[in-house]
């Protein structure tokens, strides 16, 4: 997954990871449909938006501190998908179900190209320089200049850079879905989604200023001690991230027609497969202004919103790790509360040490108690008593046996003596 492959392209854009939000998708419209007749499907759209909102804030935190470079997308990766489940479950909680349901395919469609860019192109740089890490790297721009290129053009559509990428036209329409849809819930979840935004901005440029700008790091320098050329991947590697780098500013640069297309294409889709007509017909055209009509009214508070995340976030990636006007190890260290929150982040808010603990460790722990002071106390004394019982008894019969026969003449006259006697009383 963090090697020189191409493999974790194909994984993290398409096949694997959007499966679950694909089958969402697929559902999502026939639990829309069941609420049409009566039967309250809130519960499950609430958890799909919740769900979607939390993933997406967590693991964009996740991806802010990390230090490899592939795992930094692959963290990228799971806060996207949040964003389009975030996006297909405000649909079923919205006034216009099309709307998140566009949004959330959009999101889909243009993330599949960027993100896949983004890892070929990583993978790219650690067949370059020999390690995963970015700290390893440094000032590769004047000698990798295609892939520097394309990075930024893919990483600019993470981020959302305004009206010329898919990313921002795709993630404004999640934003206006979600603020549009009148929900309760509405408020808090499109507030999650803005400061996941800003993250967003920021650990993708973080990332490329890691790799790109500032002074090459030891491993490079050693590299070329060493007699190794740093220099461009082979065409078979930096072509096909290329080809997906500018078809996401291509199409970016249409995306509101493209965006547009899509939304007809799915109030088709679920007017006739599933009866979904309430409104939908009736306010085409208005709900472009959501999702895909710009000149015709885009919803100026998520557009605002997009707007500001992408400037924060890049701008604040830019003063620490292109401009290298301050530096993020020492403003980190200089501040207790900064200190402890990049620690929580980087050990992943330490959920990986609650499970280990809770389904490893704890089980572990447990188990040994048991046969420490269940089994061997109170299982192997209840299976050994009865043994000791015997033993016992056996040591006392044993006693009076004795192998003399006067021995047992004189206990059978006794007897025989004790009986008569309870006879005569």
């Amino acid at each position: 997954m963090t090697g020189p492959t191409a493999v974790s392209a194909l994984i993290h854009a398409a096949t694997m990871v959007k499966a679950g939000v694909f089958l969402v998708a697929r559902l999502g419209p026939l639990f829309f449909a069941l609420a049409a007749i009566g039967i309250n499907m809130d519960q499950f759209f609430e958890v799909i938006a919740w769900i979607g909102a939390i993933t997406a804030f967590l693991l964009a935190t996740q991806a802010m501190v990390h230090p490899e470079i592939k795992k930094v997308l692959a963290y990228s990766t799971g806060s996207q998908i949040g964003y389009m489940m975030m996006a297909l479950g405000i649909a079923g909680l919205s006034r216009q179900f099309v709307d998140g349901y566009t949004a959330g395919f959009f999101h889909m469609f243009s993330h599949a190209m960027f993100k896949a860019s983004l890892f070929m192109a990583a993978g790219s740089l650690l067949h370059i320089v020999g390690s995963r890490f970015m700290t390893d790297m440094g000032g590769l721009r004047k000698y990798v200049k295609k892939t520097y290129a394309f990075m930024w053009l893919a990483g600019l559509a993470l981020m959302g850079a305004p009206f010329i990428t898919t990313g921002f036209w795709s993630k404004d329409a999640i934003f206006a879905a979600v603020y549009e849809s009148g929900n309760t819930w509405a408020l808090p979840i499109f507030v999650i989604a803005i400061i996941t935004a800003v993250i967003t901005a920021f650990y993708t440029t973080r990332m490329i200023g890691m790799v790109f700008f500032g002074n090459k790091s030891k491993h490079v320098e050693n590299m070329e001690k060493d007699g190794h050329h740093i220099h461009e991947a082979s065409a078979s590697m930096w072509v096909p991230y290329g080809i997906l780098a500018v078809l996401t500013i291509g199409i970016g640069i249409i995306g509101l027609s493209f965006e547009h297309e899509i939304h007809r294409i799915f109030i088709d889709y679920l007017s006739t497969s599933f009866g979904i007509k309430s409104g939908l017909e009736t306010v085409a055209i208005e709900s472009q202004s959501v999702l895909g009509g710009f000149l015709n009214g885009v919803n100026p508070i998520a557009l605002t919103a997009s707007l500001a995340a992408f400037a924060v976030g890049f701008g604040l990636g830019y003063i620490f790790y292109i401009g290298r006007f301050a530096d993020p190890v020492k403003f980190v260290n200089s501040n207790l509360f900064f200190y402890a929150i990049h620690k929580f982040f980087l050990n992943r808010w330490y959920l990986n040490s609650l499970i280990y603990w809770g389904f490893v460790i704890g089980p572990l722990y447990f188990g040994r108690g048991m046969w420490r002071y269940f089994e061997n106390t109170v299982i192997e004394g209840f299976n050994t008593g009865p043994e000791k019982a015997v033993a016992v008894g056996a040591r006392l019969l044993q006693g009076t046996q004795t192998g003399i026969s006067q021995s047992y003449l004189y206990v059978f006259g006794a007897g025989i003596l004790f009986v008569v006697l309870l006879l005569l009383i």
